[in-house]
């Protein structure tokens, strides 16, 4: 009862989960209509340590208009299933019933716990080097406007569930 779960946020994270393809995060920024705005990178602890170029990071910004959540994971949900590249990704979860994002749809909800503490690597040494694991990239634009159309909700259950069934095909 301590948060309002449709309350309006003026902020949005956008949490990668190993998500392929994008030679940088701001190549994967362009891809999804974000390109050229400021942003605060923290990188998870999993990044770097099964050896892939995969990204697993959370970026961190700013909206230039306060959006509910509900909007918010709509909007999410909608590049996971337009943009080839994250559609390409999508996996089916243990039970074949849902979709598992690459880009993760629950990081909106106001009542969604991030952690954002670097990591404590014992018996190995931070793939990353340094240690630097949160970082802010300065854009032309401090704050985001999300231009891209965002689908209704029957319209991506369409799609999600086009998704699942093409996923269980192919397995």
């Amino acid at each position: 009862g301590c948060t309002d779960s449709k309350q309006k946020t003026e902020w949005i994270c956008l949490d990668l989960d190993g998500v392929r393809g994008y030679d940088t995060v701001d190549t994967f920024l362009h891809s999804i209509g974000c390109g050229g705005t400021d942003y605060i990178l923290q990188w998870s602890s999993s990044q770097g340590v099964d050896g892939t170029t995969d990204i697993r990071c959370h970026i961190f910004m700013l909206l230039e208009t306060a959006m509910a959540p509900e909007q918010l994971k709509r909007w999410l949900t909608t590049l996971n299933l337009t943009i080839p590249n994250l559609r390409e990704q999508l996996q089916l979860t243990r039970t074949n019933c849902s979709l598992r994002w690459g880009l993760d749809i629950t990081t909106c909800q106001n009542d969604k716990l991030l952690y954002i503490a670097p990591p404590v690597f014992e018996k190995m040494n931070d793939p990353l080097g340094d240690g630097s694991r949160i970082s802010i990239v300065k854009g032309k634009k401090r704050k985001l406007a999300i231009t891209t159309k965002i689908l209704e909700p029957a319209a991506l259950r369409h799609l999600s569930d086009k998704r699942v069934n093409e996923l269980r095909e192919a397995e």
